[in-house]
């Protein structure tokens, strides 16, 4: 008989879930009346748990976004990494095309070789042009098959309001993207420990081969001036105007903020700050279900061990307003697996359910372990081990 599990998240509801699924994205504010974001052109603020859309303000339009462009050109260099086709401690050899890209610089030496975790990080903290097209013609090539990479992503994540001409950001006309598509790309790399690593440096040089040095300065002044800023990426054109994105962290609550067009650096920061001020001061995150805590104990038959752990591959929170209360209901399903089991092998379900026993999120419970199933002898063995 399949066996059900029934565990009570310890806090009582006011009836309003703000999310129903993570691959959702939930307005609570929109017609609220916020004053927020009030000289961008566009603008999103996000509870990055749960994808819950706390403000948005003209999210989807198309809209020119300078370097945050070089969010989705780190997105797709990570991938290059996790594919071990490329490693922190590469060579590169900067291409005279790319020390001669204009616009924000690390002042890179034509023809000298960089390590890779050089360039991220100039690209990470000061948004250098350069290095960025230099690390997109070592993955690729060329630039142009690096923005082929770079639009494929955006189709993969499906994005339906972004298209690049090139890795830097630099003006061009079918080069654009939207606040949410932005939030969107952005979760791609906020949790890259690469990423973390160098966002959260303010000042630091970068020594080139001949031993010239080049100070490079975070360009995003929330890492240093709002509590938990912990990464962000800016942007700036004339077309663009100025630019952020970027998230900040209390307890388990994280927040995403987008701005886009503003008419000044200060303006920006001002108005993500504003944002953050208000998502904090009014909703909480919590956990229902953490990927790296979770174990379920399954009953395997048939197999030489009775019982393994299962684990799960998603984290999954609620967004409540605060003061509001919760009560939801995560019930574990095993379907009686039998050996033989292999790692990663489907033995159960784990299921969140409001007190309306809508189920509002699940997730398989996958095998931590193999198990061999019994043998004619094994069966006399567990006879005389129960006598």
């Amino acid at each position: 008989m399949k066996k059900i599990f029934l565990f009570i998240i310890g806090l009582v509801l006011s009836f309003s879930f703000l999310s129903v699924s993570k691959a959702k994205f939930v307005c609570v504010a929109e017609d609220d009346g916020l004053s927020l974001a009030k000289n961008a052109k566009s603008a999103i603020l996000m509870d990055a748990n749960s994808d819950v859309v706390l403000f948005e303000k003209n999210s989807d339009e198309r809209l020119p976004i300078a370097s945050m462009t070089k969010m989705m050109s780190l997105s797709v260099i990570f991938d290059e990494i996790e594919k071990d086709n490329l490693s922190l401690d590469s060579k590169v050899t900067i291409s005279e095309n790319a020390a001669q890209t204009e616009g924000s610089q690390a002042f890179l030496d034509a023809n000298k070789t960089y390590l890779v975790k050089d360039l991220l990080k100039s690209i990470i903290i000061a948004s250098a042009n350069d290095s960025t097209v230099a690390l997109s013609e070592a993955v690729a090539g060329n630039e142009t098959e690096f923005v082929r990479k770079m639009n494929a992503k955006a189709k993969e994540l499906n994005l339906t309001n972004t298209h690049f001409e090139n890795s830097t950001g630099l003006s061009a006309n079918e080069h654009y993207s939207s606040a949410r598509d932005c939030a969107i790309i952005y979760k791609e790399i906020m949790d890259n420990p690469i990423y973390l690593e160098y966002s959260k440096i303010w000042m630091t040089d970068l020594i080139h081969p001949s031993g010239r040095r080049t100070e490079l300065v975070n360009t995003n002044r929330l890492v240093k001036t709002y509590p938990g800023c912990d990464s962000g990426k800016t942007g700036y054109t004339s077309l663009a105007k100025y630019c952020l994105t970027c998230s900040a962290r209390r307890g388990e609550t994280r927040l995403v903020g987008v701005v886009i067009g503003e008419p000044d650096s200060k303006t920006r920061f001002s108005e993500v700050r504003e944002m953050f001020d208000y998502g904090f001061a009014n909703y909480k995150s919590n956990v229902v279900l953490d990927k790296d805590e979770f174990s379920a104990e399954i009953d395997i038959f048939n197999g030489k061990i009775d019982k393994i752990y299962g684990k799960i591959e998603n984290s999954y929170s609620i967004l409540t307003k605060n003061g509001e209360k919760l009560n939801v209901k995560v019930i574990i399903e095993d379907n009686e697996p039998r050996a033989p089991i292999e790692v990663g092998d489907v033995i159960g379900k784990v299921l969140v359910v409001d007190e309306n026993g809508i189920v509002i999120f699940e997730d398989d419970i996958l095998a931590n372990e193999s198990v061999a199933k019994m043998q004619f002898f094994d069966h006399f063995k567990h006879i005389l081990n129960h006598w």
